[in-house]
Parts: C-alpha cells; structure tokens; sequence
C-alpha cells in the first residue's frame, strides 16, 4: 500500500542525512518507525487491558512455594 506523508524540512534532512550516511533508502527508517510505533502502542494497550482484569496477583515466596522450588 502506497502512503503519503509530509515532513517538516527539520526531519526531512534528519532522515536524508541518515539515509545517506548508511545507504539505505529513507523508506526504510519510515518503515521501521511506524513497526517500532505499533509494536509499542500494541504493548502498551495489552498492558493496559492486563491491568484492568481483576487477577490475583502472587508473591515470588508464593509462587516457589506453589511449584515446589528451592529458593
């Protein structure tokens, strides 16, 4: 899917000269910053879903204990 985007000039020679300075193109970093926003943005709603379920919440000791560990 082609997508469009406008950069202020600041970011534009940021990415330019980034792309540049390891020879990849531009859409690369553009690539990896939204894969790197969504994978973030996921975790924090499932973290915050994970939060708002009512689950008992178990101790280190209690859990050793459970699963019968040496400590």
């Amino acid at each position: 899917m082609a997508t469009s985007i406008r950069l202020d000039d600041s970011f534009e020679a940021r990415l330019s000269r980034l792309a540049s300075l390891t020879d990849r193109p531009k859409s690369f970093y553009i690539r990896k910053l939204f894969e790197d926003y969504f994978e973030n943005l996921e975790d924090y709603y499932l973290a915050e879903k994970a939060d708002q379920t009512p689950e008992k919440i178990y101790t280190l000791d209690e859990v050793v204990k459970e699963l019968g560990l040496d400590r």
